[in-house]
């Protein structure tokens, strides 16, 4: 279907994982198994990327289903969760307040960033890194906006998250 729309590329929400830590194995196999049945048949010219979106924030269980996928035509989608001062089981070394340890791990992966609340000011810094190191990686993806604001003037919020992008990406 995405073909016939000229789309190059599907995008599959990770989410939840059961609460109950004895069930993930089979639901993280299930959910390779899936995604890599889904980009065998996209195939080449097709990219399918999972969302790192509710337990898939934390890297470990992303890069999990990376490595059982394995295929070239398959990556992720950063949600814009950072892990520092997060209990996930893949963290930054102790105290460290730089992202670079967990951008090296998942940038191999990266086909788009999708991101929301960049202006908040205790994830500002996290920003500013994660564009930096981008820019010297020379990524090229895409890159999405997710803006929940609701208020009178959404045009002029538009306008400043635009100017709040083009500087973080200078």
């Amino acid at each position: 279907m995405a073909r016939l729309v000229g789309c190059d590329h599907l995008r599959v929400a990770g989410d939840r994982l059961p609460a109950d830590d004895s069930g993930h194995a089979a639901t993280l196999a299930n959910i390779a198994e899936c995604i890599r049945e889904l980009g065998l048949y996209a195939g080449a010219g097709m990219r399918v990327s999972l969302e790192m979106h509710g337990s898939f924030h934390d890297p470990h269980y992303a890069l999990d289903i990376m490595r059982r996928v394995d295929l070239p035509n398959v990556g992720l989608i950063f949600n814009g969760a950072f892990p520092a001062g997060r209990e996930w089981k893949c963290t930054p070394p102790g105290g460290s307040t730089s992202i670079q340890a967990f951008y090296e791990l998942v940038r191999p992966h990266l086909t788009s960033i999708h991101f929301h609340q960049i202006e908040r000011p205790d994830q500002l810094p996290h920003w500013q890194e994660w564009f930096r190191l981008l820019k010297r990686d020379g990524y090229a993806g895409y890159v999405s906006n997710e803006s929940s604001y609701t208020g009178p003037d959404p045009e002029k919020v538009l306008r400043l998250y635009t100017a709040l992008f083009t500087t973080l990406i200078a």
